[in-house]
């Protein structure tokens, strides 16, 4: 924990009187890099309020009593089940977020026990699970032992979602020997975006969502990752086209033989295929 997230989470500690004055407000969480203690002088303020109830006529009342106030924005709406100001305190940037309980019921039902991918709600719950809780720990608790086990099913479903790969013609032929820079970024980060999701899925650890921000987790987090991940990401992206590209391969390679390591009776032989597709038939 940082020293710029310490005094992040101070200052959102003295907002919680103003905050928890709703009877309906059950917990109040910090999320993101504030709670992970990774903030910089560019780290704003994310803060889950989850409410026992938030009504359509209370999602309005909050939408209209800070619309006249000039915030930075107001997202959502009765429509959308929740929503977000974003306003300064103290000069420093602060998403209120209001969620209804059930949002996270839903999401549960839906990646937890159905094993769906959708990586913005498997970023739910990996933020309710590295969050800071500021008010209402047990009640945080009771969502976070529903969602503390990865499940095998969701594993699964990532591996069938994520691991393929675009084959190693299209990068020898398509786009060293074209010298075509453009290509060979939209699909290295397609590619590295793919072996990313799958480790995730190895680690048993929810995606995160998106990549900012997402090095500490590769650091601190995977215990089951190629040797040297986050090194050779960036040989990937900052070496010549063809280093870059053998870089990528020996990573993709190492990623599948994980994956055959830990999931034995996963079938990767499409992928494999796929790899090896040649362009011209000999």
């Amino acid at each position: 924990m940082n020293e710029e997230s310490l005094k992040l989470q101070e200052l959102a500690k003295k907002l919680l009187p103003e905050i928890t004055t709703d009877e309906n407000v059950e917990a109040v969480s910090i999320v993101g890099s504030v709670a992970y203690g990774m903030s910089d002088s560019a780290s704003d303020i994310d803060l889950l309020i989850l409410f026992n109830k938030l009504t359509d006529e209370k999602i309005e009342q909050i939408k209209k009593f800070w619309t006249p106030r000039k915030p930075i924005y107001v997202i959502g709406g009765k429509e959308a089940g929740f929503i977000t100001v974003g306003r300064f305190v103290d000069k420093v940037k602060i998403d209120f977020g209001h969620l209804r309980r059930n949002y996270y019921d839903e999401i549960i039902e839906n990646v937890c026990v159905k094993g769906k991918t959708d990586l913005e709600q498997q970023a739910a719950l990996f933020g309710l699970l590295n969050s800071t809780v500021l008010f209402g720990e047990n009640y945080i608790e009771q969502f976070r032992k529903k969602i503390r086990n990865y499940p095998d099913k969701l594993q699964t479903a990532m591996l069938k979602t994520f691991c393929h790969f675009t084959p190693k013609c299209v990068y020898d032929k398509m786009i060293v020997d074209r010298n075509d820079k453009l290509f060979f970024y939209e699909s290295a980060l397609r590619d590295l975006n793919n072996v990313i999701a799958v480790l995730f899925s190895l680690n048993k650890i929810y995606h995160p969502g998106k990549a900012k921000g997402i090095g500490w987790i590769l650091e601190k987090q995977f215990k089951i990752k190629p040797k040297n991940l986050e090194q050779k990401i960036d040989l990937v992206l900052t070496s010549s086209l063809k280093k870059g590209t053998k870089v990528l391969f020996e990573l993709i390679n190492e990623t599948m033989d994980l994956v055959s390591e830990i999931r034995p009776n996963f079938d990767l032989s499409f992928t494999k295929s796929r790899m090896n597709l040649v362009l011209r038939e000999s």
